[in-house]
Parts: structure tokens; C-alpha cells; sequence
């Protein structure tokens, strides 16, 4: 083998593993943040759903059993669903930025070293009774493409 082939593979290869290591140091550091990102929002639900809605859900519920959840557009890190007691979804807020474009093996890479996000469930009683629950769901998608991004401007 030649000095020229050999240089170009040892560059190759060392280009290779910097590129190798780059990658598993950007997983490992977005997990954090992706989790601690995640973990504020569902703590601020949390607080809003307890305080505002579970102490006063006839002040909510009074008009026509929504919550208004599809106004809550501009959230990006959860999913909120107020269920019935029948287990149908009667109310809910969807993401109007639905354009994101993260490859499955790059979400797959982040999932692997990252623990489940848990859905919270808080039960909205009236007039005694159980009518539905408010489930609050972990969305990191959005967390997700915006790693993505950085990744792709890094490469």
C-alpha cells in the first residue's frame, strides 16, 4: 500500500471517528435537555391543571364541557386531551407547526438514551362526580427537530 492510500485512509479514519463522537456527544447532551425541557412544561400543566381547573371545573365546564384546548396551539412539548368518562376525546390542543422532518433513526438514537416521559392523568370531578380527565402527554418531537437542525447545520 502506498503513503498516499495509507494517509488518506488514517485522515478518512480519523475524520470518520470525530464525526463518530460528535454524534453520541450531541445525543447525550440534548437528552438532558430535551428532558429537562419537557419536565418544566409538564410541571407548569400540572400547576394549571390543579389550581385552575380541578378546584373550579364548573367554572370551566359550565357552557359546553371544553376547556378551551384548542386555543393552546403554541404548545409544543404537550399534548392535552379532556376525555370523558366514556373514554372519548372531547376536547384537545394541536400543534399548528405539524412541519417537522426528523429521521425515525436519529428520534431512535435520542429515545434509546433518554427515559419515558410518564402521561399524567388528573381526574375533573362535578358536582361530585367523575365527567372526564384532563391527560397530559410528553410531545418531544419539537425538541427533537430542533436538534436535528443544529445537528445538520453542525455536519
Amino acid at each position: 500500500m502506498s503513503l498516499k492510500l495509507r494517509l488518506i485512509l488514517i485522515v478518512n479514519l480519523l475524520l470518520f471517528f470525530a464525526i463518530f463522537i460528535g454524534f453520541f456527544s450531541v445525543v447525550f447532551t440534548s437528552k438532558n435537555a430535551v428532558r429537562s425541557e419537557i419536565e418544566s412544561s409538564l410541571k407548569l400543566a400540572e400547576f394549571a391543571i390543579k389550581t385552575g381547573i380541578q378546584k373550579n371545573p364548573d367554572l370551566y365546564l359550565f357552557q359546553d364541557n371544553l376547556l378551551g384546548l384548542k386555543d393552546l396551539d403554541q404548545i409544543r412539548h404537550l399534548s392535552i386531551l379532556l376525555v370523558d368518562s366514556n373514554g372519548s376525546v372531547m376536547d384537545q390542543n394541536k400543534n399548528l407547526d405539524s412541519e417537522v422532518h426528523v429521521p425515525s433513526w436519529f428520534q431512535n438514537a435520542l429515545n434509546i438514551y433518554s427515559k419515558d416521559l410518564k402521561t399524567m392523568d388528573f381526574p375533573l370531578m362535578q358536582f361530585g362526580d367523575q365527567i372526564g380527565t384532563v391527560k397530559v402527554i410528553p410531545n418531544p418531537i419539537y425538541e427533537y427537530n430542533e436538534i436535528w437542525q443544529q445537528f445538520k447545520n453542525g455536519l
